[in-house]
């Protein structure tokens, strides 16, 4: 997947290719919908995509699994609200405004901030978060989590060391394919904690057809994309996949799941001319309206 994220990571690749990218700021202006803000300009979305697709038709070759495979497991999606604490979380989002209001912060340093500031919702759901691993365990034999900051996967892990494995960025090279042997092999091992930057790609967690987001924190929705593959495996005879979201009820997340899914069919629409793609399942919009 030549980007993840935004359209303007495609530049730096095509520029390589053929010239007619190589100046940056034209590709941000012609074709990344360039909004002046508070803070600056912004690049994330895209415009002209008819044009860019033609253009980069000969060096841009993608097919999803729906072009190559005939049938493939049908999925299952949830938001799993949990309740938090509004009055707090308001109050942490309102010195976050102050911030950035005194400082100039670049896009990247806002979402760094967004990303840290939603560790609070994992410190306020994080009881019913273990609680909803304890209930699901005592009914079925395998469960992958997924979290975006390694507290929270090693948090996890001393929740449930008897029964659980992990992955996150401290993990020794050495240890990390034995976790996952141990977790794809092992009986007794029914819990797999995975830090999503450190296992999105090149592994296979295919004993397992159940995955719950503990958290997003900053991923894009090529990271969840990818994340959420580790489970399927072509060979395999799977029947269905089921896909978990721990939602901080009335909380930033809401919106970034949102964002998420918009950036996805944005994507979509200039990599696989597929306006109506979706991430986290075709009921997203009714789910959060509700």
């Amino acid at each position: 997947t030549p980007a993840t994220s935004k359209v303007a990571q495609l530049q730096t690749q095509l520029a390589v290719l053929d010239k007619k990218f190589v100046n940056r700021w034209q590709f941000l202006y012609r074709y990344c919908d360039p909004q002046q803000t508070y803070f600056g300009m912004t690049y994330d979305g895209a415009t002209n995509v008819d044009e860019l697709r033609e253009l980069t038709t000969p060096y841009i070759f993608r097919r999803t699994k729906t072009d190559v495979f005939k049938t493939l497991p049908k999925e299952f999606h949830e938001f799993l609200p949990m309740e938090i604490d509004t009055a707090l979380y308001d109050k942490e989002m309102t010195q976050l405004k102050k911030e950035m209001q005194t400082k100039y912060l670049s896009e990247e340093e806002i979402d760094e901030r967004m990303a840290k500031f939603e560790s609070l919702s994992y410190t306020a759901k994080r009881s019913q978060i273990i609680q909803w691993i304890k209930d699901f365990l005592e009914l079925n034999d395998k469960l992958v989590v997924y979290t975006w900051f390694r507290a929270t996967s090693n948090d996890l892990l001393t929740a449930f060391k008897k029964c659980a494995t992990m992955v996150n960025g401290e993990t020794p090279t050495k240890d990390k394919q034995a976790n996952i042997d141990a977790f794809n092999t092992d009986p007794k091992v029914k819990l797999f904690i995975g830090q999503i930057a450190s296992v999105k790609e090149g592994i296979s967690l295919a004993s397992a057809d159940s995955v719950l987001f503990a958290e997003l924190g900053s991923a894009n929705s090529g990271a969840v994309e990818q994340a959420s593959n580790r489970l399927w495996l072509p060979e395999l005879d799977q029947k269905h996949f089921s896909y978990y979201y721990a939602v901080g009820a009335g909380s930033f997340e809401e919106k970034r799941i949102k964002v998420l899914q918009q950036r996805a069919r944005m994507l979509s629409s200039v990599l696989d001319n597929n306006e109506g793609a979706q991430l986290f399942g075709q009921t997203l919009s009714e789910i959060l309206e509700k």
